[in-house]
């Protein structure tokens, strides 16, 4: 094999992310909470606690030892429960690293399993907190090995798809948002798009997601809202523009109905929270107690 068109199938190992999720932790929660995508391929590990996972515009409990793949751009919010304690792994885009096709919830029933993936993501998070001579290829070879083990743990009966008509409805719904939520686009825009009234739409998400889609598609935007506010540099009035609000004025009034604080407040007290490490070395090893609990309803 050629040495060179080896090297270049190598993955910049910086993408690779791993963020501890806590029901107890309320730092920046909301960057689960609410509404989202990311631009690479992730997963998610369960191991302790339920929460509620909302997914393409469905709802959905998860237990422990539940392991979900999630394409790049699929939306996603995460309820964590007091006890739930998980980990979002964002994995670098490689042929080295392919992902299951499509998202699967997959639950891992095998005790040698578990503790397989849980020590392959505890093993990756210490060595890049880490760092040092061959921290990078280690990083690679267990996640490597991570890929490997989800491509032997997925099948035909852990895809998950929607099913009924709203449920097919609601996917189309968050797929689109997903595209047109920084463009000052309605609830009646979307609508149009759906062919659907936004009675119907409103109707049809809150039966598969337990939310209204006026608010989703509003806590979709203030996720990218604050986003921006901790994470670049971008005045307040550039924001408005790039996430299609009218005015700065208009913005500010938004995000104070939202947050119940200023933007400029929200960013004076969310960027000491930068500070913290992006990557922690977390114990995602199941307990006795969590074995034998999978997906909940």
């Amino acid at each position: 094999m050629d040495i060179e068109h080896l090297k270049s199938q190598i993955p910049a190992m910086d993408a690779l992310s791993l963020r501890p999720i806590s029901g107890l932790t309320r730092v920046q929660i909301w960057r689960h909470t609410l509404p989202h995508s990311l631009p690479r391929p992730s997963l998610l590990w369960f191991v302790r606690g339920n929460a509620r996972l909302i997914i393409e515009g469905r709802a959905i409990g998860i237990g422990p030892n539940v392991c979900v793949t999630l394409p790049a751009q699929t939306a996603f919010a995460i309820e964590p429960g007091t006890q739930t304690q998980a980990t979002l792994v964002q994995l670098p885009t490689s042929p080295l690293l392919p992902m299951p096709e499509g998202i699967h919830l997959i639950r891992v029933h095998d005790i040698a399993s578990q503790g397989e993936l849980s020590g392959l993501l505890d093993r990756i998070g210490t060595g890049q907190a880490k760092g040092g001579p061959g921290a990078d290829r280690a990083a690679l070879a267990r996640t490597m090995l991570v890929s490997a083990m989800l491509e032997r743990l997925t099948g035909p009966e852990t895809l998950h798809l929607p099913q009924s008509a709203p449920q097919r409805l609601s996917a189309r719904f968050a797929q689109e948002v997903e595209q047109c939520y920084a463009t000052g686009a309605t609830l009646t825009d979307i609508g149009d798009v759906l062919a659907v009234t936004p009675t119907h739409l409103t109707r049809t998400f809150k039966s598969t997601c337990g939310m209204t889609a006026a608010r989703y598609l509003g806590d979709r935007l203030m996720h990218a809202a604050r986003s921006e506010l901790i994470d670049t540099s971008n005045s307040a009035a550039e924001i408005a523009r790039d996430l299609g609000f009218s005015s700065p004025a208009y913005f500010s009034r938004a995000f104070l109905h939202h947050a119940g604080e200023t933007p400029g407040t929200f960013r004076t007290r969310g960027r000491p929270a930068l500070r913290q490490p992006d990557v922690a070395s977390v114990k995602t090893r199941p307990t006795q107690s969590d074995q034998n609990v999978s997906v909940m309803g």
